[in-house]
């Protein structure tokens, strides 16, 4: 396991940074990108929910299926929760930049 943090030192040691293309990210393409991430992730949760709705409302009163669904909208609420945090946070840090 050492050698291959050896190999992986050395690899890093090598690699020539400055050759990599300079870019200007100022703090408002970096909001705007930022943004346009957890928008994504927002509106991908969203769906997760309507289609958990669904499949709750299919399931028939089979118990599986019915906790399967519960915990799809459950856990998708909670990954919403923790999108619009990321979304408060980044907005902060990112406007305290600037």
């Amino acid at each position: 396991m050492t050698d291959l943090f050896a190999t992986a030192a050395q690899f890093i040691a090598q690699v020539d940074i400055s050759s990599l293309p300079k870019v200007n990210a100022d703090s408002d393409r970096l909001q705007v990108i930022f943004n346009l991430i957890l928008s994504i992730m927002g509106t991908v949760g969203v769906l997760i929910v309507v289609l958990a709705g669904i499949r709750y409302m299919t399931s028939r009163g089979n118990p599986q299926e019915t906790a399967k669904a519960k915990n799809a909208i459950l856990f998708t609420i909670i990954g919403l929760v923790v999108i619009m945090l990321a979304f408060v946070i980044v907005n902060f840090v990112v406007t305290r930049i600037a």
